[in-house]
Parts: C-alpha cells; sequence; structure tokens
C-alpha cells in the first residue's frame, strides 16, 4: 500500500538506499547496530519483489517477532496474502495462509529446512521465491542453529540459483566460527559494514573537540592535564 509519508533515513539506511542494494539483485549482508533500521530496509526489498510479482521470504529466529511481523506486513502490503509458518502451526492446527497463497511468508529456518528438505511437496510455490531476507544471520556460526540454517540456505539456492538474500545482523561475521561450507556461503555475499551510529557520532565529536582544541592553541589557549 503506497504511503504519502515522508520517512527521515539515519546514515546506515541512506547509504544503503543510495547503493541500490536492495533492488540489485546480488547477495548482500547488512550489519548494522540495533535500531538502526535493518528491518525497515527489509521492508523496501519485500515490497519492490512483490510488485513486481514474485514472493518473497523473510527469516526469523523467534517465533514472538514472526507473529509481530505477520500483523504488522498484513496491514503494510495490503492486497498480498502474508502467511506465518513457525512451529505453532502445522500439525496442531492449520496455517493461517497456507504456502501456496502467500506472497510474502514468514518462518523460522526450522521451517524453511524442512520446505526444502522436501521441495517436491513445495515445488508449486518455492520456484516462485525471488527474494530470500535472513534476519541474524549471525546465528550461522552458533553449533545449535547455525548447522541447520546453513543446510536450509545451500539448498535454497539450489532450488532457485538466481534467489536474491539479504542477510541482516548486528554481529559481525566470525569466519573461525564456522564451517567451510558456511565460509563459502557467506563469502557469496557482497558484504556491506554500516558502522555504528554511535560510533559515527563519538568520531564527530572527537574530530570537534580537535578543532576546538587547535584552534584554543592556535589563540594561546593552554591545555592542563
Amino acid at each position: 500500500m503506497a504511503s504519502c509519508v515522508k520517512i527521515k533515513l539515519n546514515p546506515p539506511q541512506e547509504e544503503v538506499v543510495a547503493r541500490g542494494l536492495l533492488t540489485s539483485g546480488f547477495n548482500c549482508v547488512l550489519q548494522m547496530p540495533t535500531g538502526a533500521g535493518k528491518t525497515w530496509l527489509a521492508e523496501q526489498a519485500i515490497d519492490s519483489m512483490l510488485r513486481a510479482g514474485a514472493r518473497a521470504i523473510y527469516l526469523t529466529p523467534l517465533r514472538a517477532l514472526a507473529n509481530e511481523l505477520v500483523e504488522r506486513w498484513t496491514r503494510r502490503f495490503e492486497g498480498h496474502e502474508v502467511g506465518v509458518f513457525t512451529g505453532e502451526y502445522g500439525q496442531r492446527q492449520a496455517y493461517p495462509v497456507p504456502f501456496d497463497r502467500a506472497r510474502l511468508l514468514i518462518m523460522t529456518p526450522e521451517r524453511l529446512d524442512a520446505c526444502t528438505r522436501n521441495w517436491r511437496s513445495h515445488w508449486g510455490w518455492l520456484p516462485e521465491v525471488n527474494l530470500l531476507v535472513v534476519d541474524e544471520l549471525h546465528l550461522l556460526g552458533e553449533r545449535g542453529r547455525g548447522p541447520r540454517l546453513e543446510g536450509a540456505l545451500m539448498r535454497a539456492r539450489r532450488l532457485n540459483p538466481f534467489l536474491q538474500l539479504i542477510g541482516l545482523s548486528a554481529t559481525p561475521h566470525r569466519r573461525d566460527s564456522t564451517s567451510e561450507e558456511s565460509r563459502r556461503l557467506v563469502g557469496r555475499f557482497d558484504k556491506v559494514l554500516i558502522p555504528s551510529l554511535e560510533r559515527q557520532w563519538e568520531l564527530q565529536e572527537e574530530l570537534e573537540t580537535r578543532v576546538i582544541h587547535r584552534e584554543q592553541h592556535a589563540c594561546g589557549v593552554r591545555h592542563f592535564p
């Protein structure tokens, strides 16, 4: 649903939008601090894909977040069916929106893992997914959920070689904490490191302080420890 409200972007968001990363079709990792607007950026990429007539998947390890997003994005993407696919549904109760009808699928890594393992049962919709947003991408380095997430992403890429992957993370990727296959997977991303907004402010303040000190020194003002 189109909106006339103008949103003021923060510096990291401006940089990502200016580079055209969201609609370039290339894989990328948006490494930004918590609260810097990663989810908003994901929304823009999803919106572009839905408008093009394709499907999109948003992967989150948190069921609570998945339930929150499905309510929010059902309103945001009016006219496109949004489905939630977590462990709460499936066997005990039916999915609110089935796989074949959902244009935007919000799911956990475990659910994507199951779908890609049983791809023949999901072949009616899987090839139409052109965007996969992976929240908390740094989970690739965890011993528990990492291997399952890794397997799901690699199978998704094999099933659709033209699938665009956008990883979201507030934590730097540790190359020594993942398998060789995982390192190759992350290596396929055009990695974008966005500095912390707090750090930007600290550097700006430090720069301004140095300028003031230089001006005072030029005027003969001495500073004592």
